[in-house]
């Protein structure tokens, strides 16, 4: 996971992209895959031992759990330790921590997932400038051509979607969303609107079709509770109504990321749950050491960082075990499912 992580983003992923959950938590949606065939007959599911021990990845045939021989994709970028680069040409730059392997193009990039656009042709990343000004880049990932589409105080992608690419601002301490707001920068144009004012205890991470889903911060949680979040929340960006959909008094509550029919996940003290719209909470698996989570076009999966690691698949309200993980010579705690399992 990244290196940004904090309380309001650590506890799973992403994703994400699924990372541990990540930056902004796994987003589902996923652009064509290279066979179908694949899929009936087993997937090979794309890994990222990507983070400060590691920048290395390999693919892992599910459910036979046979391994390609791990790889370095990335490099650090000298004088910029908040960017990496790939080896491979054209090099495509990106955030330090972040990997996806985008199967139409079928190559490695430094970007989560939410921030791959749907065809998987381009991507968007942020680098900071002086001060809180930050430049936000889209990349064409076939021919390494980037360029700064926007900039502003603390922007961060969220989402690249079909309706551009959302945005939000990290302003509060330590690298937490709350108060960031949502704008939505158009790649063509490169013009950016504001979707949502900022407000001071909203820490949004998920967009999926009208509504973005995050954190909040209820003032009535117990004194001493500290930055995490402790609720989750919905804002329609069509009307700019926000309902409070979870409140744990005292405990962490951070959206995990979606489902491929649009469910809501999100982790609460330890556990991984369904949120539907009428608050009501379904406990889908227990994951006191944190997973990686992501969601491609036909499935929801979850890989367990607690040892021996387990990859699971969403199947109605619960976690299946699919199979344990295979042993990696380098394992550490950012490793990721970076990708779909085609």
């Amino acid at each position: 996971m990244s290196g940004r992580a904090s309380a309001i983003v650590a506890v799973v992923l992403v994703a994400c992209g699924g990372s541990p959950t990540a930056g902004p938590a796994s987003q589902s949606r996923q652009g064509s895959p290279p066979s179908t065939a694949l899929v009936s007959l087993g997937c090979s599911l794309p890994i990222a031992n990507v983070g400060r021990l590691s920048d290395e990845v390999y693919f892992v045939s599910v459910p036979t759990g046979a391994m390609t021989a791990p790889k370095t994709t990335f490099a650090r970028v000298p004088g910029s330790p908040a960017l990496r680069r790939t080896v491979a040409d054209p090099v495509l730059y990106g955030q330090s921590d972040d990997a996806t392997y985008d199967w139409p193009l079928r190559r490695w990039v430094p970007a989560r997932f939410s921030a791959i656009s749907p065809d998987g042709t381009q991507y968007a990343y942020a680098k900071g400038g002086s001060g809180p000004s930050v430049d936000i880049h889209i990349v064409n990932i076939a021919t390494g051509k980037d360029h700064v589409a926007a900039t502003g105080d603390n922007f961060w992608p969220l989402v690249f979607n079909k309706d551009g690419v959302y945005l939000t601002q990290r302003t509060a301490p330590a690298g937490l969303f709350a108060g960031g707001g949502i704008f939505l920068l158009d790649p063509i144009t490169d013009k950016v609107r504001e979707v949502h004012a900022p407000g001071a205890v909203e820490a949004w991470q998920v967009i999926s079709g009208k509504f973005a889903y995050g954190g909040g911060f209820n003032p009535a949680a117990p004194a001493g509770s500290g930055e995490t979040s402790n609720e989750l929340i919905r804002l329609d960006m069509t009307t700019g109504a926000i309902e409070r959909l979870a409140y744990r008094p005292g405990q962490p509550v951070v959206i995990a990321g979606t489902t491929s029919d649009g469910r809501i996940i999100a982790s609460i003290q330890g556990g991984l749950y369904f949120v539907d719209s009428q608050a009501q909470t379904t406990l889908i698996m227990d994951a006191d050491g944190g997973a990686s989570i992501f969601t491609d076009r036909d499935q929801t999966w979850f890989l367990s960082w607690s040892m021996p690691r387990r990859l699971y698949s969403v199947s109605g309200n619960r976690a299946e075990h699919v199979m344990d993980f295979p042993a990696y010579t380098n394992p550490n705690s950012y490793m990721s499912l970076a990708g779909g399992c085609y």
